[in-house]
């Protein structure tokens, strides 16, 4: 799955857009393998091996980032929660080494869910904006930013990127792809993302300064890459 990640962001650049990979193994992935009957050891040991894994695609340039790793977004209970928070600083501690960005899958609950990755990056020393926080919320931009955590707002989900944009552009925007036929567009689909992004210029909601922050210097900021080069 990595290398067809790898391949992947290859493709896309030979097509003409910027394109980087970062792999790693979801949190579901450790979560079904609890289900299934997998030890709390053995959960750790698969998963850290992928971190390890997706640590060595950075040193060798095949990627610059590891994710999604994180926490379950669905109700489960607190020793599962204590595995993936201990999975968590192992990661952030493997991403510093490798100067990583890290891309975070977690549970949506506004300021306690940024707070308690805020006090993990601050204990491990990751650097300012190289850790992402997928489906955030408009809430979390600036307690995320003023700690050198960049917030990325989906534009799938109804008034979120209007909300955001009170903040100012102290966040990335994303698409999604979800593959559920019971959640229709529950998020969009990364090719509308940019007509999205026009239709909000073009009736005035946002500035050409605006959407060049947004999409020009923030992507610089945590991946750097030179987007307009």
């Amino acid at each position: 799955m990595y290398d067809m990640t790898v391949e992947s962001a290859r493709i896309i650049n030979e097509e003409g857009v910027k394109s980087v990979a970062v792999v790693g193994l979801h949190p579901a992935e450790g979560y079904e393998l609890l289900r299934r009957g997998w030890s709390r050891k053995e959960v750790l040991d698969f998963m850290r091996r992928g971190i390890d894994l997706a640590a060595e695609y950075v040193k060798n340039g095949k990627a610059v980032g590891i994710g999604e790793i994180g926490r379950p977004h669905w109700d489960v209970p607190k020793d599962v929660v204590d595995l993936f928070n201990e999975l968590l600083e192992y990661a952030f501690g493997v991403a510093k080494d490798v100067n990583a960005v890290v891309h975070l899958h977690l549970e949506r609950n506004g300021i306690n869910t940024a707070s308690s990755i805020i006090d993990m990056v601050k204990r491990v020393g990751n650097r300012p904006y190289s850790v992402v926080m997928h489906h955030a919320e408009p809430i979390v931009i600036d307690i995320a930013n003023d700690n050198g955590l960049m917030p990325s707002i989906p534009m799938g989900r109804k008034g979120e990127f209007e909300e955001a944009v009170k903040y100012g552009p102290r966040f990335v925007v994303e698409s999604d792809f979800i593959d559920d036929p019971k959640r229709p567009g529950a998020v969009i689909p990364p090719w509308t993302l940019v007509k999205k992004l026009r239709t909000y210029l073009i009736n005035g909601f946002i500035g050409e300064d605006f959407l060049h922050t947004l999409c020009v210097e923030n992507i610089s900021r945590v991946y750097g890459v030179d987007v307009m080069g």
